[in-house]
């Protein structure tokens, strides 16, 4: 009885020490801030001094890892380990660096592989293709992502974007569609290469005023917006009445119109 009862008091004391000061808390530090970890866990006398966490802990940041353990109520009870997190394979294309460019000039694109949980896949080895809203767009030919790209290859001055306003160009895997990534960006007109007449009819009435709308476009046919030239009127009928010259103002946004602005009287 006397080694009953001594052991039960033995147990009890070290129960007791267990609850009051092996409460642990598993958490990354700053090593990885996405990681998923055990939750809080009170040691039992029935642990002996250890614990497994089975399939709980999944570190996500590719690199150097390390998980501490620390005692809740004496920080001095305390212990790491640091392990190295290679980057799972890739789910999905980053595209970046063409910028808000001009339409027009060329500029490079960068197409970075990444992992489910952001991590460049250094270890891609792809065949990716480029298409664009853009039907007007030059794009770089496919490519076969190699070793030394260790997941990220630029395409220098490799994009040229003509239509003004969003554009987008994605880039996908070949073999596996759903690896994809796209940049959406704002397209600026070239300069003005051309001036376009509208509302004059093929046929018209001698002493009739027409609307005409002058637009100046760029070499891709977009409106130069930013076009600021003076511009002169003349007529193969000697006794039209055209628009006196006009200076393009900002407001204009690369059109004016001249109500009434024509009158031919010239049959023919």
């Amino acid at each position: 009885m006397a080694d009953t009862t001594s052991s039960q008091i033995q147990r009890d004391a070290v129960v007791e020490e267990v609850q009051r000061a092996i409460q642990q808390l598993l958490d990354t530090g700053k090593d990885d801030q996405h990681a998923t970890l055990p939750a809080e866990y009170t040691f039992t006398a029935e642990d002996l001094g250890v614990h497994a966490f089975a399939a709980s802990v999944t570190l996500r940041t590719a690199g150097t890892g390390t998980v501490f353990v620390k005692d809740n109520a004496d920080e001095s009870i305390s212990g790491e380990a640091s392990i190295t997190v290679n980057p799972s394979g890739a789910a999905a294309l980053q595209v970046t660096g063409v910028g808000d460019p001009k339409a027009g000039v060329a500029g490079s694109i960068t197409v970075t592989a990444r992992d489910a949980s952001g991590n460049v896949a250094v270890n891609y080895v792809g065949t990716v293709a480029f298409t664009s809203t853009d039907a007007q767009a030059t794009l770089p030919e496919s490519y076969t992502f190699t070793g030394e790209d260790a997941g990220t290859h630029t395409f220098t001055a490799s994009v040229t974007l003509r239509t003004a306003g969003s554009a987008t160009v994605t880039v996908t895997d070949d073999a596996v569609g759903s690896i994809t990534g796209a940049q959406t960006v704002t397209v600026a007109p070239a300069a003005a290469a051309t001036l376009v007449l509208a509302g004059i009819p093929e046929q018209s009435i001698a002493g009739v005023g027409y609307d005409l709308t002058i637009t100046a476009k760029d070499p891709f046919g977009n409106v130069a917006t930013g076009y600021g030239g003076s511009i002169q009127f003349s007529s193969t009928d000697p006794a039209a009445t055209i628009p006196a010259a006009y200076a393009f103002q900002p407001s204009d946004a690369g059109t004016r119109a001249f109500p009434a602005g024509v009158t031919f009287r010239t049959a023919g």
